[in-house]
């Protein structure tokens, strides 16, 4: 059992609140939309970042550090919510889930990986004609918000 002391009052979660929390029925189908949410969301800040218009607010910390830390953003990105889920886990262990795992794993090094592929393939590391930076930062922006839709609905968890 574990002790949570939140806003002044003494708060116990249970065994069977943290089975409840991981485990709610249907489980699998909850699971299998957090994952396509989190990788399309993954995919979609790489080509926002190709565009040079701005990310979301969570990724344009990350893409800033990665200027001065030498590591990738998937990598730092897994560091920086790994100590924000330090912080989540003292203030309210209720919010954290399979998602919040996914979360802080799999968008950043996906966009990783997308990055990678459009270089490797297309030789694509930015994209330099405005319209068209334009055109698909508001496409990327657009299927972001819907996978993040698709990654909150499912219910496991925030990210941190």
């Amino acid at each position: 059992m574990f002790d949570i002391i939140k806003k002044g009052t003494n708060m116990r979660i249970t065994k069977k609140d943290l089975k409840n929390l991981f485990y709610r029925k249907p489980f699998a189908k909850r699971l299998s939309l957090m994952l396509i949410g989190v990788f399309i969301m993954g995919i979609c800040v790489a080509f926002m970042r190709m565009c040079h218009l701005g990310t979301d607010p969570f990724s344009a910390i990350n893409y800033g550090l990665v200027k001065y830390i030498p590591l990738s953003f998937g990598t730092l990105e897994l560091i920086f919510n790994g100590i924000l889920l330090i912080l989540v886990v003292f203030n309210d262990i209720s919010r954290l889930g399979w998602g919040t795992l996914g979360n802080m794993i799999i968008v950043g090094y996906t966009a990783d990986f997308v990055t990678f592929l459009m270089e490797k393939f297309f030789g694509i590391t930015s994209l330099d004609v405005l319209p068209i930076r334009i055109a698909v930062m508001l496409a990327a922006v657009f299927v972001f918000v819907f996978a993040a839709a698709l990654y909150i609905n499912a219910g496991l968890g925030s990210s941190a």
